[in-house]
């Protein structure tokens, strides 16, 4: 799920202590970019990482009709601190919706960990990602490391590929990036074996099998043969 609704209905707004009012927004988390979102008519109100909360208020409010009041405190690198406040039918309810968003931010933290991981190596293998995987998911299956790692992928905040056994950055892919020539010159021997030319160095190899692609014996180029040349085998 990209997003994750955590509360919705009126929320109130501080600024460093002063009121900026209530609107009518839902407090959501995206899964994807790893933020939470504050939405009123469709529009991102505010938006801020889990690394930002400074922490959280549960009260009491009314005399009559009581209700419960959860205050999220969130620090921005300016020094300001904005306040969300949203109303609550019971205790439970607040301090459940506070849990979940406490473990969203560590999953957050640990979730970064294993970016930072593929960021700063060539390769990282399977079983790594899943120890790291780990600590967060209760079961670490071979899908749980592949949707991770193509989810990464794909939402580009990592850049390689992962083939199911490891992950190879961008950097190494286009190192480790081999040319193959294509055979284009071949002869049926006096016994009915099929010898291509190398595309490299010229020396006769012998296709004993329908192997699409070769190495040189003699030069160590990689090279593909074409399938009409393979058919004939």
């Amino acid at each position: 799920m990209p997003t994750t609704v955590l509360l919705r209905g009126e929320c109130a707004v501080w600024k460093n202590n002063v009121s900026l009012g209530k609107i009518i927004a839902d407090l959501s988390f995206d899964n994807d970019l790893r933020f939470f979102k504050l939405i009123s008519v469709g529009n991102i109100r505010a938006s801020f990482r889990p690394e930002q909360i400074g922490g959280f208020r549960i009260v009491q409010t009314g005399s009559v009709r009581k209700k419960w009041q959860l205050s999220i405190l969130a620090k921005w690198p300016s020094g300001d601190e904005f306040t969300y406040s949203y109303l609550l039918p019971t205790k439970e309810q607040a301090e459940s919706i506070r849990a979940n968003i406490q473990g969203i931010a560590v999953n957050s933290r640990r979730h970064e960990e294993v970016l930072a991981l593929l960021r700063t190596r060539e390769r990282v293998s399977k079983d790594d990602i899943a120890t790291l995987l780990s600590k967060f998911h209760t079961e670490v299956s071979d899908q749980t490391v592949q949707d991770f790692v193509q989810g990464a992928i794909t939402s580009g905040q990592v850049e390689g590929f992962y083939d199911g056994k490891e992950f190879m950055s961008k950097y190494a892919l286009q190192r480790e990036t081999v040319r193959y020539d294509i055979v284009s010159k071949f002869e049926v021997s006096s016994s009915g074996a099929i010898v291509i030319t190398c595309p490299k160095c010229g020396a006769a190899i012998p296709i004993e099998s329908k192997e699409s692609n070769g190495k040189c014996r003699f030069c160590g180029s990689p090279y593909v043969v074409p399938k009409k040349i393979l058919d004939l085998i």
